[in-house]
């Protein structure tokens, strides 16, 4: 399967009408198909990281980023991202 980034939000906005289904959509669409680099924004600290915790406890890789965090940490997270690094 091979989507555009536009067609798969297109799609998952049209897909998920409850909120709880969310994230279940989520993990069923990486176990479908191959995802190398995604980026998530959520509409609150605490959901970014509830989610990066949830995915980190599945074996997704996953990092968060706010503005609570220095420009030396923000600028690591998004180098380790643009690298694929994924020992952060």
């Amino acid at each position: 399967m091979n989507l555009h980034y536009k067609e798969l939000s297109n799609f998952l906005f049209k897909l998920i009408k409850k909120k709880e289904w969310k994230f279940d959509t989520l993990c069923d669409i990486y176990e479908t198909i191959t995802i190398l680099q995604t980026v998530i924004f959520c509409s609150t600290k605490q959901k970014c990281e509830w989610l990066t915790n949830k995915m980190r406890y599945l074996n997704f890789y996953g990092a968060q980023m706010n503005g609570n965090m220095s420009y030396q940490e923000r600028e690591k997270i998004m180098t380790d991202f643009i690298q694929g690094n994924q020992n952060s």
